[in-house]
């Protein structure tokens, strides 16, 4: 840090002044919260992505139906354990990719 001159009205630093902070480690490496496994981009942080939802399970082709539709854009099951979500890449190649997410330990799947 530097040091501050004893003259008047000097100010302290900014907090971009100060040293960095470490980050927590695991193994020797930066523990990221959520990595999301791309086709096109490889691993990158969920940062770099918008959650699409979680997918239906079944989709009526029957457009009339205005309760199911409803149902199935906003009423999500939202379980515990594996389900297929789909996430949009806004920060890199700009696709859609689906997974599977564990939302019991926040965990994606790469195998899908």
């Amino acid at each position: 840090m530097r040091e501050i001159q004893n003259l008047p009205g000097a100010r302290r630093p900014l907090a971009f002044d100060r040293e960095p902070r470490n980050a927590s480690t695991r193994n020797g490496e930066v523990a990221m919260a959520l990595m999301v496994a791309c086709p096109n981009c490889g691993r990158r942080p969920y940062t770099e992505y918008w959650w699409g939802g979680e997918m239906a399970q079944s989709h009526t082709s029957d457009p009339t139906n205005l309760e199911e539709d409803f149902a199935r854009v906003w009423l999500h099951a939202n379980i515990a354990g594996d389900q297929a979500e789909r996430w949009f890449h806004f920060a890199g190649c700009r696709r859609w990719l689906t997974t599977r997410r564990d939302t019991r330990n926040n965990v994606l799947h790469d195998d899908v």
